[in-house]
């Protein structure tokens, strides 16, 4: 019976960490305040530094509201926490299949550069703090990006074979909505 109840324990612990829940505290509620610190910590190193980490948090932001946000599947719901309610107060929802997969990969590169320059910044202007953030860096890379699960437009890297034809003649938007395939670890749960 007390093995059963721990196959139990570690199956929950494991099913959590998969699920869009996990993704919803870890970004939607850990990421911003850990973005202000950056802002923080590099304005520890310099008063440049800081004014930089704020510029370039806020064109990433801007850039990915208005590329991905606007076509993640969690727009204007709080699956994604502070981020998916707040693209929907800047910008309309799009076709998610109106954006190469080129836009993609360079979205990706921008999210994993601001993690690079947001570690770098705890890592020299606050390295108190620095041993937290780079074992939640590691956490988001493992169940996020690693994945390609959750994050915004990440799984149409995986599923560029599912795309609509009118993707490859210069990414136009639909005459019909499509529906776009929503999968958690391996299940499929839907379409959006």
């Amino acid at each position: 019976m007390k093995q059963t109840f721990r196959n139990l324990s570690s199956t929950s612990i494991a099913a959590y960490f998969r699920s869009v829940k996990w993704f919803t505290h870890y970004f939607g509620i850990g990421i911003p305040p850990a973005l202000v610190g950056a802002i923080y910590a590099a304005g520890r190193i310099s008063l440049t530094a800081g004014v930089a980490m704020f510029l370039l948090q806020l064109t990433w932001a801007l850039v990915l509201v208005n590329k991905g946000c606007s076509r993640c599947r969690f727009y204007g719901t709080t699956k994604c926490g502070l981020p998916g309610k707040v693209a929907e107060l800047v910008v309309a929802k799009k076709d998610p299949w109106t954006i190469s997969t080129n836009a993609v990969r360079w979205l990706h590169r921008s999210d994993l550069a601001i993690i690079v320059a947001v570690n770098l910044a705890y890592a020299i202007g606050w390295t108190e703090i620095y041993p937290v953030i780079a074992i939640c860096t590691l956490g988001g890379w493992l169940t996020v990006f690693r994945r390609k699960r959750f994050h915004g437009l990440l799984y149409r890297l995986r599923d560029a074979t599912h795309a609509p034809d009118h993707v490859e003649g210069g990414a136009q938007p639909s005459a019909q909505p499509v529906s776009v395939p929503v999968t958690i670890g391996r299940r499929n749960v839907g379409t959006v």
